[in-house]
Order: structure tokens, then C-alpha cells, then sequence
């Protein structure tokens, strides 16, 4: 399960709110596809992840992911904090098998 928690703060960080919360439950799926949506994002993965995940240490170097559907999105003038999460999810239990956080505001280069 791949879990991404995303807040909207002021640019000045003195206030946030929950913005979305988005959950992909068969990360399997978007991993092992070659063609798929986040497959350039997971391709810059090394070593390339495949399912299931083995232990190991796994580095993140240029990963790509095309962020168009972004634009619908009301982006500029806030600061976005996300928290990520990758769970292997067990029959009794959960185990954690990746955690993220970032923080970063976002602006216009050419607007669609």
C-alpha cells in the first residue's frame, strides 16, 4: 500500500491544512508495469524495484514522474508538505517498508 498525505501551508508556514490524501493499494501493479504512470518515476529507482520487494537499499536518482495532472490543482502561492509511505501489508499485520517527507513550493516556468 502506498500511502501520500499532502498539506497546503501559507508561504509563510504558519498555518496548514490537509489538502488530500491519496492511497494506492496495489502498488504491485503501477511497479511491475513498464509502461505505466509512475513508471519513469520507479525506473530511477536503483536497484529497479519489482515485486515482490526485497530488503535492501534502494537510492532514488533522477526520478521523472510528469506532473500535468498537477494543473488543475491550485498550486502557486502555497508551500506543500507530503508525507509518503510504502506498507507491505501482511495478513495480521503492517510493515513499513518506506517513508517520506517533503516540503516545496511550486511556480510556473509557461503556464499551459
Amino acid at each position: 500500500m502506498f500511502t501520500i498525505i499532502a498539506n497546503r501551508c501559507s508561504l509563510d508556514m504558519k498555518s496548514c491544512q490537509h489538502f488530500e490524501t491519496i492511497t494506492l493499494s496495489r502498488i504491485c501493479t503501477y511497479i511491475n508495469d513498464e509502461n505505466g504512470l509512475l513508471a519513469s518515476f520507479f525506473k530511477g529507482i536503483k536497484p529497479t524495484p519489482h515485486c515482490p520487494i526485497k530488503p535492501g537499499l534502494y537510492t532514488f536518482e533522477n526520478c521523472a514522474m510528469n506532473l500535468k495532472f498537477f494543473t488543475t490543482f491550485p498550486i502557486e502561492g502555497y508551500r506543500w508538505q507530503t508525507h509518503h509511505k510504502l506498507a507491505l501489508k501482511g495478513k495480521t499485520s503492517k510493515k513499513d517498508l518506506y517513508c517520506l517527507a517533503g516540503d516545496c513550493s511550486v511556480g510556473w516556468f509557461e503556464k499551459p
